[in-house]
């Protein structure tokens, strides 16, 4: 068959498959519905970066003496801030009044520069999907807590529909399967980072491939142009993938055609160039190297025995090969949440069991070339997740390789899964193929158990109850003629003000119209004064009343009487020892945070 007379092959997908994803789409969205925002290793980092996307920044910006970043909503920073403190701490749950007053965090329409230097090397593209869901949210008028649910459920959706592509093109061998099935890669696929589209473009990348090797002497342009698009994306924002671009170049062994060395050296051209950019512009404050990160390539490019040292000190650390073992299987959160050893053993053994299943070695024999393409990219990938962190992530010279994470070997364990022959794009039948289907159901099931309990004891477990649940309400005095009823402001806002743009009083009329009127009077710390008067009789009885401000920082706030009375503010009343009450407020601020006084009632 010539190369102009090559048709598409039609694109099936067969039901064990779609089951498949469509079950880990679930599986991966309960999970998202139990993590709370930002858990997800460098989240935060990746969201900023998918918003600078979505606000038409490529290349992050470097003030300076500062490291990398740019301009990030206040409103989004701070809901960032109400999370992240939490990390490292698994006896602290997001859960309650800290996070109710999160999620009435709004996008406020001022931007401050943040830093972001590890996403620098990244090309954006990849965060597409995150991006789109932030836009819409700030667009619709969203809090910017569901501005990034709807981004964490689009990437979501983004690598589901990857694999299922993916799988259509090209079967995947059972080991493959499992390998998704695992914690890590779940909780992963959950959260509004890249792994999931990372990976998900790596299999699709291998299943182009593939699909290729199974027509020799054609070519399909569709297949050839998707694979080096798909190469393009994941090898610009994982550089450790960098061996995938070769799968392009070696796609000419099978269609004898130029256009395969032409998309390879343009796929190569265009990763090198946003390399040099990338390098060029990102500096990365939280670790000093000792020299430039070109630097550091051109050395151990020159010096190789350096270069063979560390590595061979790092892989044959004992300590080091257990923690890449664990988190390859996957220490959740932000590595804070750990299985129980037995439970990585389980994991590891039901890997080996899954592992005959996804040998082929027939398949091998007749392809020879194909599995030695993507072993080699795999081993080649293995190499560089060392490398890039030995030059970005270590103080020179290193002794061992710090900062490499098991999880960084999660595309090239699917690159090589791939590798092993085991389903050649023609259905697998018989017994083989139903054992095979029966463990990873099996792997499946247990990961969803095993990760589900994690996660219900890392986030949701407490101890015992905090004060707050202890709080009971009280009303003030009523608001009387020549007695100003004072507000009771809490600690939080007069050790550190907040410019605030509204205050909302919950007040209390006794189920009766009040007729008169009063005035609420703010100051600063600074002696500034603001009065805002006005009308009693429109109060609605256990309500909050809202009064716009002009975004100064108040401190102290007080109800005077003109005419008429018989009000009062709702304050809280907590148990002994447990702190002073506060008056039932809700503070507004500049930065889109909008904060309720703990125990108090949520409009």
């Amino acid at each position: 068959m010539t190369a102009s007379s090559a048709r598409f092959e039609k694109y099936r997908i067969d039901g064990t498959s779609l089951l498949f994803v469509v079950a880990l789409f679930v599986a991966c969205y309960f999970i998202a519905t139990a993590v709370p925002s930002f858990e997800s290793p460098d989240e935060p980092d990746h969201v900023k970066r998918a918003y600078l996307l979505g606000k038409g920044q490529i290349v992050l910006t470097t003030p300076a003496g500062e490291a990398s970043g740019g301009p990030i909503d206040t409103g989004l920073h701070a809901y960032m801030a109400a999370f992240i403190g939490k990390r490292f701490h698994p006896e602290q749950k997001i859960a309650g009044e800290p996070l109710a007053e999160a999620e009435q965090i709004v996008w406020s329409g001022i931007k401050e520069q943040t830093t972001a230097p590890g996403t620098g090397y990244y090309f954006p593209v990849i965060y597409a999907p995150q991006a789109v869901g932030l836009v819409v949210g700030e667009t619709l008028g969203w809090t910017v807590g569901n501005s990034y649910r709807l981004a964490r459920l689009l990437a979501l959706l983004a690598s589901c529909l990857l694999l299922l592509l993916a799988f259509g093109l090209h079967r995947p061998p059972p080991l493959t399967l499992a390998f998704l099935t695992l914690p890590m890669s779940m909780f992963q696929m959950s959260a509004a980072s890249l792994d999931g589209i990372s990976n998900a473009l790596a299999v699709l990348a291998v299943s182009l491939f593939l699909k290729m090797t199974r027509s020799p002497g054609t070519l399909n342009r569709a297949s050839l142009w998707g694979l080096a698009l798909c190469v393009l994306i994941v090898t610009s924002s994982r550089v450790h993938l960098l061996p995938l671009i070769a799968l392009v170049f070696a796609s000419y062994a099978y269609t004898k055609h130029k256009s395969s060395l032409y998309a390879g050296g343009l796929v190569t051209l265009l990763v090198l160039a946003w390399l040099a950019v990338a390098i060029k512009t990102t500096v990365d404050t939280r670790v000093i190297t000792g020299l430039p990160t070109a630097s550091l390539v051109t050395y151990y490019l020159g010096h190789p025995m350096a270069l063979a040292r560390v590595l061979a000190a790092t892989v044959s650390n004992t300590e080091l090969q257990q923690f890449y073992q664990r988190s390859f299987i996957g220490i959740l959160g932000w590595l804070d949440a750990p299985f129980a050893a037995s439970t990585y053993t389980t994991y590891w053994l039901l890997l080996l069991l899954v592992l005959p299943f996804s040998v082929a070695l027939g398949v091998i024999r007749r392809r020879p070339m194909a599995s030695a393409f993507l072993f080699l990219a795999a081993l080649g990938s293995v190499f560089l997740v060392f490398f890039a962190l030995l030059i970005t992530w270590n103080v020179h010279p290193a002794q061992v390789i710090q900062g490499v994470q098991g999880r960084y070997f999660f595309a090239p364990a699917l690159i090589l899964a791939y590798a092993l022959g085991r389903n050649d794009g023609h259905a697998q039948r018989g017994l083989m193929r139903a054992a095979g289907i029966v463990l990873v159901a099996a792997l499946f099931l247990y990961s969803i158990s095993q990760t589900g309990q994690l996660l219900i004891s890392r986030y949701s477990i407490v101890d015992e109850l905090p004060a707050i649940s202890k709080m009971a309400l009280a009303p003030s005095p009523q608001l009387t003629k020549g007695v100003a009823l004072p507000l009771a402001i809490d600690e939080s806002q007069t050790t550190a003000p907040q410019a605030l743009t509204g205050l909302g009083i919950f007040l209390g009329t006794y189920a009766r119209a009040n007729p008169g009127t009063a005035v609420l009077q703010l100051r600063t710390k600074d002696g500034l004064t603001l009065q805002i008067p006005f009308e009693l009789a429109g109060l609605e009885d256990n309500q909050y009343r809202f009064f716009k401000l002009d975004g100064q920082p108040y401190v102290s706030a007080d109800l005077l009487y003109q005419t008429g009375g018989g009000i009062s503010v709702w304050q809280t009343q907590p148990p002994p020892g447990a702190g002073a009450s506060a008056s039932c407020l809700i503070y507004a601020a500049t930065n889109g945070t909008r904060r309720t006084t703990r125990g108090c009632p949520r409009p």
